[in-house]
């Protein structure tokens, strides 16, 4: 977080200089590249999450920070519309909160909660339509809504589950591609760029769950699972745009 806030101070610090700054580049159509960098927030849209045959009705959503790195294009065909196709790389982190009683079935009630934590990267494909409904002189403010393909660095990789007992490493194998839809806020000053998107995923993520064999029938030992969900982020980048 502070690392968060130092970034925002010194792109602040910015504007003043961009202001200044008179470009004599027409706006009516152009292509433009650009960079910019920031933070997430995700979290896991579950569809059924099933832990040794019982399903959890309502598994709670904990949000954690992460980082994402854009690569972008933007082509205006006039004052009004631009296409703007992106590569990126997104760092997501998540946990997942559930109820130990409802998990175990323990007979003895108790307040233990069973968390499930995530950390998946991806190498992203977004194409996004914009539209200005600023454009003057250095400023612009647009919105931004388009399909974004998402492939995962490793399909396969360790979920890190405290509160029970696991007979090893529980490894989730991931689908090599994902789907979903980006909308969002842009804010540019000169050559200083503000970025405020919100995505939806739209298709499951988890191909399948494996757990070491166990012996044991203690329903507090990790038996089975099943964990189909989409992904959903929140996140602000900042950058340049030339």
């Amino acid at each position: 977080m502070k690392r968060g806030f130092l970034l925002l101070i010194v792109l602040l610090l910015l504007v003043p200089a961009a202001h200044g700054q008179k470009s004599e580049r027409s706006k009516s159509s152009g292509l433009r590249l650009g960079i910019k960098t920031g933070v997430n927030s995700s979290m896991n849209l579950i569809s059924n999450l099933s832990v040794n045959g019982s399903e959890v009705d309502l598994p709670q959503n904990n949000y954690k920070l992460g980082f994402k790195l854009d690569f972008f294009a933007r082509y205006d065909f006039n004052k009004k519309h631009f296409i703007q196709p992106e590569l990126s790389y997104q760092d997501n982190r998540c946990q997942i909160e559930c109820d130990y009683d409802e998990l175990t079935q323990a007979a003895i009630p108790t307040d233990l909660s069973v968390f499930i934590d995530t950390r998946i990267k991806y190498v992203e494909m977004p194409l996004l339509y914009g539209y200005y409904f600023i454009n003057d002189g250095p400023y612009t403010c647009s919105i931004l809504l388009g399909p974004k393909v998402k492939h995962p660095i490793e399909t396969r990789h360790n979920l890190n589950i405290t509160g029970m007992d696991t007979p090893g490493n529980v490894v989730e194998t991931l689908y090599p591609l994902s789907y979903s839809v980006v909308g969002g806020l842009n804010i540019t000053v000169g050559n200083l760029f503000l970025d405020f998107r919100l995505e939806k995923g739209l298709s499951n993520i988890s191909k399948k769950v494996e757990i070491p064999a166990s012996l044991s029938a203690d329903p507090t030992v990790l038996q089975n699972m099943i964990f189909r969900r989409t992904s959903e982020a929140v996140s602000f980048t900042a950058g340049f745009i030339f």
